[in-house]
């Protein structure tokens, strides 16, 4: 068995050899970067996995439905980020850490699909935010195989 790490704002030739049984990206797609970079890490996760590996992933979920804050940010960050759901993660100070999505279940399958995975499977959870433990946040968790 071996662990595999890489850079990930770099995901075009992540330095894994090919045919790993699993693939694990905690909460990575919301925060890689534009539609373009999600799609490139779900392409990349797809060609190291082997035949009839397996991609665990869990995603940040579109939240505004149960935190006000989040909608909030979604509208306020639209102008900037061009896409509404994405939103720019701030520091204690306001400071501007790194840019977020929040998916929304079909989007997600929809990327998983084009990037050639089947039997996608996904289930929502409610849960307390990552960053803000005190508010709730949809998370997604998805599974995925190669054919």
């Amino acid at each position: 068995a071996a662990f595999y790490t890489g850079d990930v704002t770099d995901v075009s030739n992540l330095p894994i050899p090919g045919e790993v049984q699993v693939c694990l990206c905690q909460l990575l797609i919301s925060v890689i970067g534009d539609v373009g970079s999600r799609a490139a890490l779900l392409r990349e996760a797809r060609r190291v996995l082997a035949p009839n590996g397996v991609l665990l992933l869990s995603a940040s979920g579109a939240s505004e439905d149960v935190n006000e804050n989040y909608k909030a940010l979604y509208e306020q960050d639209k102008k900037v980020t061009g896409e509404y759901r994405t939103y720019i993660s701030r520091g204690a100070q306001g400071q501007a850490l790194y840019v977020t999505h929040h998916f929304e279940v079909p989007e997600l399958e929809g990327l998983l699909t084009q990037a050639g995975f089947v039997d996608v499977q996904t289930r929502v959870e409610s849960e307390a935010s990552s960053r803000r433990p005190e508010e709730k946040a949809i998370f997604i968790y998805a599974s995925a195989r190669v054919p």
